[in-house]
């Protein structure tokens, strides 16, 4: 939408610029959709340190210029998006909206939402790769970012954990009590290493 409006863009990158004097200021363009939108994105933000350079403002000129990562065809494409930017923050709720094609704000379709989905976790798995490939950092914000069962390296309670969700994105709500309290080889959800 910030392309839509270059004027309004401007004065944002402006005000942003300016306070990068006063601490650690990072840019971080959320929604791009291909390289194209990125690098105009870039451009705009280029063309304002110069006018910022030519009225003599200070600014500081190098900070960390990063992106959201909420739709699958930056996902798909991570690896020529890291080359572009210092860092990569995956937005979980969108990410997800779009790649399963759920609106989870529409009530009928909302259960269908699953973070734990394969593709979603393929997704989130090929960014983090992607980044650490190109030496740029990779954070994960959305309500996935604050359930560590489905990310986290964690004992027996995750596997059983994500097996529940899978469980529950299959469309069927499986039992998973068990009599020893253990997990069995056979119930255990496959590991997602990220």
């Amino acid at each position: 939408m910030c392309l839509h409006d270059i004027p309004m863009f401007k004065r944002q990158l402006r005000a942003i610029m300016r306070a990068s004097i006063l601490g650690d200021v990072r840019i971080m363009f959320p929604m791009i959709c291909t390289l194209m939108e990125l690098r105009q994105a870039k451009m705009v933000l280029n063309d304002v340190l110069e006018e910022l350079e030519d009225e003599g403002i200070p600014f500081r000129r190098e900070i960390p210029i990063g992106m959201m990562v909420e739709v699958p065809s930056v996902a798909i494409m991570a690896e020529q998006f890291a080359r572009e930017v210092n860092f990569f923050s995956i937005g979980t709720n969108d990410l997800i909206q779009y790649t399963l094609a759920v609106d989870r704000t529409n009530e009928r379709v909302a259960g269908l939402f699953c973070p734990a989905h394969p593709a979603v976790l393929k997704l989130i798995r090929d960014v983090i790769r992607s980044g650490a490939r190109n030496g740029i950092s990779v954070s994960v914000c959305g309500e996935m970012a604050g359930d560590p069962a489905l990310y986290s390296p964690a004992p027996r309670p995750r596997a059983e954990r994500v097996q529940h969700e899978r469980a529950r994105c299959a469309g069927g709500e499986k039992d998973h009590s068990l009599n020893d309290g253990r997990a069995r080889a056979s119930d255990r959800a496959p590991r997602h290493e990220l």
